[in-house]
């Protein structure tokens, strides 16, 4: 490494994942309702941070506090802290989180209380997706027709079979291997929901019940598979991560702030670790609480970037078991250490592609609200 004892930390940003959360309706549609794994949940829950995914973002936000500022790592203030968030319900909350967890490890309101506003409507950041829907319905729609797809699917089409008939799913999902291949991410996300559910709250076991942990582990393997190509390989990086990635970047690089959190999805990580070139490919799932650090060092006068990600912090040593009271710093994985100079070429040219971009989505306008404080509450 290029860094050393006299290395100075200039700046730290954090892009994290909200907690964990209940199921959404895309993770539950290759299930009929009356399918254990489906009706296990209940209507408000779906979607919908859960008390251990409120209380475990609160303890990432505590623990960056104290790797960066109660150490004395880096000096901040109220001025010199910058928050940003998805305008989504579980993401925004989980800034939230991390905000209450933050402050309350140094004591003092020194960030937040509100994230700082875009002057578009924040999707184009962190939900690109649904900026982008003719993209990413081209992403969807490729499963068919493309060879890695199909030939995929075709390897694995017995044991896709197998598991989709043992968790009891629809028959137009079991009967098409390309479907059931794409609905592999929906597997795995149903697994980590059970994993990270609160038990005092109620058991939510039916997934896990029904595939042996040596099932889940090969689903897991797939979806990664599936997660390359619909972010590493799907021709349209720039539009799905550059913005993000720019606006990373440049936060981190900006003087006027010397700590910087962004309060996302796992998605918008992908996103970024695509659009920056960041990884091969994914070797570990994005779990709940994931994040993304940008730090920038100054050595001997020279300035330097070093991306460190965390996919899973609250997975413990054995890699089965979850510990939702403190981060796993073994889980860090060093992605990138480069010149300041190197990462800023790579933003520049993202820049470039996104100036070809059409127009961002402005901020949807609510008629029945004064102009002035429209953008105020839905930024």
């Amino acid at each position: 490494s290029e860094f050393t004892s006299m290395s100075r930390l200039v700046s730290s940003t954090v892009l994290h994942r909200h907690g964990s959360r209940g199921p959404g309706a895309s993770e539950l549609s290759p299930f009929p309702p009356e399918n254990p794994i489906f009706s296990q949940w209940q209507e408000h829950e779906l979607e919908m941070l859960s008390l251990s995914g409120h209380s475990q973002i609160e303890v990432l936000g505590a623990w960056f506090a104290r790797r960066y500022v109660t150490s004395g790592v880096v000096e901040t203030s109220k001025e010199k802290t910058h928050w940003r968030s998805s305008k989504s319900d579980r993401a925004l909350e989980s800034g939230y989180d991390f905000i209450k967890g933050f402050n309350n490890a140094i004591g003092s309101q020194v960030a937040g209380p509100e994230p700082l506003p875009y002057d578009v409507d924040a999707d184009n950041y962190f939900r690109p997706w649904k900026v982008f829907k003719k993209e990413a319905n081209d992403i969807k729609n490729r499963v068919d027709t493309d060879d890695n797809w199909t030939v995929k699917a075709a390897e694995n089409e017995s044991f896709l079979r197998e598991i989709f008939q043992q968790v009891n799913s629809l028959e137009s999902v079991i009967n098409k291997p390309t479907k059931s291949l794409w609905c592999t991410t929906y597997l795995h996300a149903l697994r980590e929901v059970e994993n990270f559910w609160p038990n005092e709250v109620s058991h939510r076991v039916a997934f896990c019940q029904a595939l042996s942990t040596e099932t889940q582990a090969r689903v897991t393997e797939l979806a990664l598979w599936v997660w390359e190509q619909r972010f590493l390989h799907c021709g349209f990086n720039s539009e799905m991560g550059g913005r993000m990635s720019v606006d990373l970047v440049e936060s981190a690089l900006n003087t006027e702030h010397t700590l910087n959190i962004f309060s996302g999805h796992d998605y918008t990580l992908l996103s970024v670790l695509a659009a920056l070139n960041l990884v091969e490919k994914f070797s570990h799932p994005t779990g709940f609480g994931s994040y993304l650090l940008f730090e920038v060092w100054e050595t001997d006068g020279q300035l330097s970037f070093k991306v460190i990600f965390n996919p899973d912090p609250f997975r413990c040593d054995d890699g089965h078991s979850v510990d939702m009271t403190a981060i796993n710093e073994n889980n860090e994985v060093v992605l990138k250490e480069c010149p300041v100079s190197d990462m800023v070429a790579i933003v520049e040219k993202l820049r470039d592609e996104i100036s070809r971009f059409p127009p961002p989505k402005p901020v949807k306008i609510l008629n029945s609200l004064p102009s002035e404080i429209k953008v105020d509450l839905l930024s």
